[in-house]
């Protein structure tokens, strides 16, 4: 191969790495424009917003369900020991009421 020729390749291969890079930028410039960034933004917030209300319903359903479970199982165990559930109140009733004759409630107006 003779000097020209060789020159000749080299010159033609930074034309062409050239075209390459100028396509490159090209794409980056595109990519970053205000236009897709506010349209890629915008996707972003509709998956999250997605995310979040499907998590949030999963959540609410599986707190509904345990809230469900635990009325269930305080009304079986109020059918199955109803003398006990009504010792308990009594006891409470009465805890509450002396209670409140040792420290009686004040009542507006009342000098102490």
């Amino acid at each position: 191969m003779s000097h020209p020729e060789t020159a000749k390749l080299i010159e033609h291969d930074m034309h062409e790495t050239r075209a390459r890079i100028d396509q490159t930028v090209d794409e980056i410039g595109q990519r970053l424009s205000p236009d897709t960034l506010k349209v890629v933004a915008r996707q972003g917030l509709v998956e999250t917003r997605r995310y979040v209300e499907r998590e949030a319903g999963e959540k609410l359903r599986s707190t509904t369900e345990g809230v469900t479970r635990v009325g269930r199982s305080g009304r079986n165990f109020m059918r199955s020991y109803p003398l006990t559930v009504a010792l308990i109140g009594l006891g409470l009733g009465l805890m509450l009421s002396r209670q409140n004759s040792i420290h009686p409630t004040p009542i507006k107006g009342d000098l102490q």
